[in-house]
């Protein structure tokens, strides 16, 4: 989880490289940081 995930830029990182992870989530409280984030 990426607490402050803001637009979303570390974990578009995060999905550009093998992992074993199942599933990668952000959270933010800033509605317009989630807005740009879902695009």
């Amino acid at each position: 989880v990426d607490f402050g995930c803001g637009s979303g830029s570390l974990l578009d990182a995060l999905f550009q490289h093998d992992t074993t992870l199942e599933e990668i989530a952000g959270v933010d409280i800033s509605q317009k940081s989630l807005s740009r984030a879902a695009k």
